[in-house]
């Protein structure tokens, strides 16, 4: 357990800017053997890229209206995340139901049994655990194995010694 995951989107992101690097190096090379057609070429890459930069414009406005839980966290769930971030440290793991768990690192600097889907180690056993804890609401030793101090949850799970935070629809146990 004292692994740490591969951050393979920075991995991605080291990746693709040495790809746009070598492309561009690329471009401009092309672009001096063109002669007359190198202006269609460099408008088209232009286009290109001002289209590219459009798209994800958009996306920023059309998300709002339709508030993807994936996305945004309800008022319940932010204000169980900025308590939890005043009394969590980076040693403390926390149990959070599989879409909240991918929330409760960058909120709150402690680790979560299971977060997001490629920067857990063994993601689909963890998932599976996480989830039948939430619909069974038994420990199963989970609490023990992966050294679990915090709890979110809505409803009180086995095991929940006692509610430190609450407000709505979301506590945290400790």
């Amino acid at each position: 357990m004292d692994l740490f995951p591969i951050f393979l989107s920075l991995r991605v992101a080291t990746l693709s800017t040495i790809l746009a690097g070598v492309l561009g190096v690329g471009l401009a090379w092309l672009l001096t053997k063109l002669g007359r057609a190198r202006m269609v070429a460099l408008a088209s890459v232009i286009g290109f890229g001002f289209t590219a930069n459009v798209l994800v414009l958009m996306a920023l406005f059309v998300a709002p209206g339709q508030a993807d839980p994936a996305v945004y966290l309800t008022n319940d769930e932010a204000a169980a995340l900025r308590w939890l971030e005043t009394q969590a440290t980076p040693n403390d793991v926390v149990l959070a139901d599989p879409r909240l768990g991918n929330f409760v690192p960058g909120w709150t600097g402690a680790r979560t049994v299971y977060g997001h889907p490629m920067e857990t180690i063994d993601a689909e056993t963890k998932l599976a655990e996480v989830e039948s804890f939430y619909a069974t609401g038994l420990d199963n030793g989970i609490l023990d194995r992966y050294r679990v101090t915090y709890i979110i949850s809505g409803a009180p799970p086995a095991g929940c010694a006692t509610w430190t935070f609450g407000r709505g629809t979301r506590r945290v146990c400790r």
